[in-house]
């Protein structure tokens, strides 16, 4: 099975935001902001209390409880949104080029290739950890860092698309625990 596909800046761009809404690390920098923010919204409260700088307690829970909220609450869709900009920002300023443009992929007996015109790599099915689809795309994960982009559109229908994911489930055997 041979697809000749086109991968956009909107492709690129959603590989991105996948990579970071499922990144281990980038969950971890949210937590760590987070509880960063709950020890300023203590700290801010001691200094509030120490000096009785309000005297009414139920302002004082209301102020906390806004300042709380807007922080914490609101971490995690910041820090994406700096995440969407960096990437639209790279890709106008031209980094990732070869990842863009007309790409052909090339099932074989004992691997697949995958190519365009920047280069030509031969992937092994043992090497592939996960294969995963969102509203735009298919990932063929190949490692921490690597992954092939699948575009929906490389598919004529939804027949095709099935059919390349049954393949490659059954050539990739990692897929099914049997190393």
């Amino acid at each position: 099975m041979t697809l000749s596909y086109d991968i956009t800046k909107e492709d690129y761009f959603h590989f991105c935001m996948y990579s970071y809404d499922h990144n281990e690390a980038a969950a971890k920098q949210v937590l760590r902001v987070r509880l960063l923010y709950g020890a300023f919204i203590l700290l801010l409260s001691l200094i509030i209390l120490l000096f009785q700088i309000i005297s009414n307690p139920y302002i004082y829970i209301a102020i906390l409880w806004v300042v709380a909220i807007s922080l914490i609450a609101g971490t995690k869709r910041s820090m994406r949104k700096t995440n969407e900009k960096q990437c639209r920002k790279q890709l106008d300023a031209g980094k990732g080029s070869e990842f863009l443009g007309l790409h052909t992929l090339e099932l074989r007996e004992d691997n697949m290739v995958i190519s365009n015109a920047f280069r030509k790599s031969e992937i092994s099915y043992d090497s592939i950890e996960k294969i995963v689809e969102d509203a735009y795309c298919m990932y063929i994960h190949c490692g921490t860092l690597s992954a092939v982009v699948l575009p929906f559109t490389a598919f004529q229908n939804e027949i095709q698309r099935t059919g390349m994911l049954e393949i490659l489930n059954k050539k990739c055997k990692r897929l099914h625990g049997s190393n």
